[in-house]
């Protein structure tokens, strides 16, 4: 019979490999855009003073190892997103890539010429060529978090379970770890105020769903290894961070498809009309 352990150590391994996969989509799209203009700035500060707290208190509690090498990476990450966001600034993809007007403000409209139509063309397969980049390499990561997590689940398929891991916690550890809490809770309301003006252009939508299903497994490998209650007050405060965080990040997701819906019945309309 397969015991709770093996569900834990596959958990676990499916959460480190969403986060390791996460920032890999919007890194990339802040690339081919040359720009980092859809994300928050104020949201990846605070995601990375989380982390950082998230670090601290880890080690001082001794937290799972999967979350210690996480908070570890997630550091690294927010830092290549600050390090895009300051070479591209300036540049605004959004404007680019995004469903604009069409035509500057004050500049009447004229007949495109066949060198504006060649330009059209070009642009439409630079754009398209783009999407089947990106559409590969969300495939490859979301590929890689199912391997893992199934080959995880078949290594330790006789792993016994050991019961509830020695306790460490201290006051110092515990207020690390709300503190991140709530910063992780908090970086995200300043990206969903963002996307009311972006409509979610230039976000890459894979980084908060990668971020739900790690949180999502990170929660089921707590609860898999223990459910004592000493246990789980010692990771309340990562659990509650988490399980806030996975609420917020629904709220994204929720913004991404109405964006996208509203924008393809406008587009349809627009169609219809010409």
């Amino acid at each position: 019979m397969v015991s709770r352990s093996t569900f834990s150590a596959a958990s676990g391994w499916i959460s480190i490999l969403s986060w390791f996969v996460v920032y890999s989509p919007q890194i990339y799209e802040n690339y081919v855009l040359q720009s980092a203009s859809g994300l928050s700035l104020t949201f990846v500060v605070i995601w990375l003073l989380g982390d950082i707290t998230n670090l601290v208190g880890g080690f001082m509690v001794h937290l799972l190892p999967p979350m210690l090498i996480l908070a570890l990476y997630y550091t690294a990450c927010d830092v290549i997103l600050l390090w895009q966001m300051w070479i591209y600034r300036g540049n605004n993809g959004i404007s680019e890539c995004g469903s604009g007007s069409g035509s500057e403000e004050g500049v009447a409209p004229t007949h495109p010429t066949e060198s504006d139509r060649l330009l059209s063309v070009q642009e439409q397969h630079r754009h398209q060529q783009q999407e089947s980049h990106q559409l590969f390499v969300n495939l490859l990561c979301t590929a890689l978090v199912v391997f893992g997590g199934a080959l995880s689940f078949i290594l330790n398929a006789d792993k016994e379970y050991m019961g509830t891991p020695p306790l460490h916690s201290t006051p110092t550890a515990q207020f690390a770890g709300w503190t991140s809490a709530v910063l992780y809770i908090l970086s995200r309301f300043p990206q969903i105020i963002k996307n009311t003006h972006t409509h979610c252009d230039g976000l890459s939508i894979p980084l908060f769903a990668f971020a739900l299903c790690g949180n999502c497994s990170y929660v089921a490998q707590v609860l898999f290894e223990s459910t004592d209650g000493d246990y789980l007050w010692i990771n309340m405060s990562w659990l509650v961070g988490t399980i806030g965080t996975v609420l917020l990040d629904l709220v994204v997701l929720s913004q991404f498809a109405y964006y996208r819906y509203r924008d393809s019945c406008l587009k349809q309309e627009t169609d219809e009309a010409d």
